[in-house]
This record gives structure tokens, C-alpha cells and sequence, in this order.
């Protein structure tokens, strides 16, 4: 199975290495027989590889130096998992600090974030593009979670002190935000015919906010399908396109609760506040969505992109590109 996925990717870098093309064209990859090529250029480059075989003959290769200013706003719908919720208070010495099991929960949570990066990247072959990021992330993680019934647990050891059932109802509505700077790495696989394109990325991002312990991660994978269009005589022209976002994202939230607002007789048990802490999930089935766009090509050098999401995750992409 290994050697046929080696021999068919060894057969598209032949075939997009071999094919022939020569003017530029700004971010799109490899766009053989292009109709929207610009004007022809007599600099000779080195890079992407290959890049003076193509710029003879054929249609459009990228520049091989970008740099890309990045914004990514979304909102989405979480569910919260292993709630812990865990008091300061010690019944013994030995024990541990008395803690609130919860079996059962009702939840509308959800989360937005707004990412904003610089993306530095390099054509490493007409249709591979490789980019780094470095940037800052900012959220807001939104529980809106009803707790029916829940324990009251002590454990000494192996041994259990106390477990008590509690019929009383409570709630998480705190919204914590969080921010920090983010950093990553991603590929895009950019090729083309005539005035088609099929556009392939991936990117993984860590972030390190400072209202969390760890870090949290997000994987993106958009595969999308569009056309260009424009007048060939003129530098200005434009792209469409539409396909789907693939995003998991880790997200998580804390705070602390008075018991006083749960039920005051507990304050004599747990002591007066509580710590809780959890991770919020995607729904499964959920973490792809519909996207459309377009990009605004002003010449070889620059393009503005613009693109939505719906269904089920809402977000906005606006991006800025500059080829060297």
C-alpha cells in the first residue's frame, strides 16, 4: 500500500514538474496552459524547483517568496466533558480536598476565537507552498451548563469518607476569555488547468494562553475548488471558489463557584468555594463546514482573499499576500 501512494505521488511530481509554463502568477500555484497569465518576466529564479523549465513555455508558476497577513474569526457550539470541580478544604490531613462528582448535565456551550497571524512561506516546488506562522490568539469559551443532582465526595487513600448524593440544581455561566501567542506550521498543494484550480491545505497551530496551564492545539485541513477570471491584458484579476474546512480545535475552561450559591449548608463540608475546570469538544461530525470565498488579484505581487463559512461552524477568513 506504502509503495502505490509513492508511486502515484512520484507520478504528479513528474507530471506538474515536466509540464511546461512560464509566466507568474501570484499564490495560486502551477496553473498549466493558465488563461490568466501576466506579463512575462526576464528575471530568472532559482526557486520554486524546476522554475526555469516551466517559465519557458507554459502558463503560470507562483513567486517563490510570500509573506501573508492572516485573520480567522469563528463561532461554534461545544459540549464540556470531565467537569471537576474540587475544593480547597481538607476533611483529615491525609485526605484529598473534598471534590463534586457530576454523572449528569444539560449544556449549550460554545466557543469564539479570533486568530491573527503572519504567515512567511516558500514555493518549495510549483505546487507545494511551505509557511510558517507567528501569531496572537484570543477567545472566549462560553459554559452554559445546568448540573441537576451531584456528590459530594471525600477519599482518604483507597478508602471513601464521605459520598453524598446532593438533589440540588446549579449553574456555569462564567465566560472566561483567554490569549496568548500562537505558533505553527502548514503546506498548501496548489495546481491548475486553463482557468480551474484545486487548492489542498493543511496548518497546525499551538497556542499559549496565559489564563491556561497547557497549551492548546488546533489541526486545519481546507480542500476547495475554483475558478479564475479577469481579463488577460490586464494585471487586475480575480478568483472564486468554494469547498469545506476540516477544524479540530482543543479548547478549555475554569472558574471558581461559591457554594453559598449552590447550597449553603455544604459551606460546612467544602468549605466556601469550589474550583472547577473542564474541556470543551466539538460535536462529532461537526468539525467540517461549508466554506466560499473569492481573492482579489491587483497584480503579481499582492491579492486580498475574503472568505465565509456556515453550516454548522459560522467563521470569516480576510487575508493579505505579498510574493516577493
Amino acid at each position: 500500500m506504502r509503495l502505490r501512494y509513492s508511486t502515484l505521488l512520484f507520478l504528479l511530481i513528474f507530471i506538474f514538474t515536466t509540464q511546461k509554463a512560464n509566466a507568474q502568477f501570484n499564490g495560486f500555484g502551477l496553473i498549466v496552459k493558465s488563461k490568466y497569465t501576466f506579463v512575462e518576466s526576464n528575471e530568472k529564479r532559482f526557486l520554486p524547483t524546476c522554475n526555469e523549465r516551466h517559465t519557458k513555455n507554459g502558463n503560470a508558476t507562483p513567486r517563490a517568496f510570500g509573506l501573508a497577513i492572516h485573520s480567522f474569526i469563528y463561532e461554534q457550539a461545544y459540549y464540556g466533558t470531565e467537569l471537576i470541580m474540587e475544593s480547597r478544604y481538607k476533611v483529615t490531613e491525609d485526605s484529598i480536598p473534598v471534590t463534586i462528582r457530576v454523572d449528569s448535565m444539560y449544556q449549550n456551550t460554545s466557543v469564539a476565537e479570533l486568530k491573527g497571524s503572519i504567515r512567511p512561506n516558500i514555493w518549495i516546488l510549483p505546487f507545494l507552498n511551505i509557511y510558517g506562522i507567528v501569531g496572537y490568539t484570543a477567545g472566549q469559551v462560553n459554559p452554559d451548563i445546568s448540573v441537576p443532582y451531584f456528590y459530594v465526595e471525600v477519599i482518604n487513600g483507597t478508602d471513601t469518607l464521605l459520598s453524598q448524593r446532593i438533589d440540588t440544581a446549579f449553574q456555569i455561566t462564567d465566560r472566561p476569555v483567554f490569549s496568548g501567542p500562537s505558533f505553527g506550521a502548514g503546506a498548501t498543494l496548489s495546481i491548475g488547468f486553463s482557468r480551474f484550480f484545486l487548492i489542498v491545505d493543511y496548518n497546525f497551530v499551538m497556542s499559549d494562553p496565559t489564563q491556561v496551564d497547557t497549551r492548546l492545539n488546533s489541526h486545519m485541513v481546507t480542500p476547495k475548488f475554483g475558478i479564475l477570471f479577469g481579463n488577460k491584458n490586464k494585471q487586475a484579476k480575480g478568483a472564486l471558489w468554494a469547498g469545506a474546512m476540516y477544524f479540530k480545535n482543543d479548547q478549555y475552561f475554569s472558574g471558581v463557584i461559591d457554594v453559598r450559591d449552590i447550597y449553603k449548608d455544604l459551606e460546612k463540608i467544602i468549605g466556601r468555594y469550589v474550583d472547577y475546570s473542564g474541556d470543551v469538544i466539538a460535536y462529532k461530525g461537526q468539525e467540517w463546514n461549508f466554506i466560499f470565498g473569492g481573492s482579489w488579484i491587483f497584480n503579481e505581487h499582492n491579492n486580498l482573499s475574503l472568505e465565509g463559512g456556515i453550516y454548522p461552524r459560522l467563521q470569516a477568513v480576510l487575508s493579505y499576500n505579498h510574493s516577493f
